[in-house]
């Protein structure tokens, strides 16, 4: 499930983020993103030849961050809960904790 959901989101927001790069940031907002990463990227020593180049570059290194996004949105709250779940029982109970405080 997890790896299903990594791919879905990796997939989607590489779609997503090839508009924004391509389409909606320059043209709709007039935004140079491949510019500006072409400069960002040349200043820590990575230098590309043509505009395809940098927009791959990009999507590469958004798709890592989503990959990894996905896979810490799911683990880090895996190891928080299941710990707690087992110390205090009541939170997988199923039934929100508010109520407790609210019903009578």
């Amino acid at each position: 499930m997890l790896g299903f959901a990594a791919l879905a989101r990796v997939g989607l927001m590489l779609v997503l983020n090839y508009f924004i790069f391509t389409y909606i940031g320059p043209v709709i907002f007039g935004i140079d993103y491949l510019g500006f990463s072409q400069k960002s990227l040349a200043a820590v020593g990575m230098q590309f030849a043509n505009p395809w180049q940098v927009l791959w570059a990009m999507l590469f290194f958004t798709s890592i961050f989503n990959g990894l996004h996905a896979a810490f949105s799911v683990v880090i709250p895996y190891m928080i809960f299941t710990p707690l779940s087992l110390k205090v029982p009541e939170i997988a109970s199923g039934h929100p904790w508010i109520s407790k405080f609210t019903s009578h």
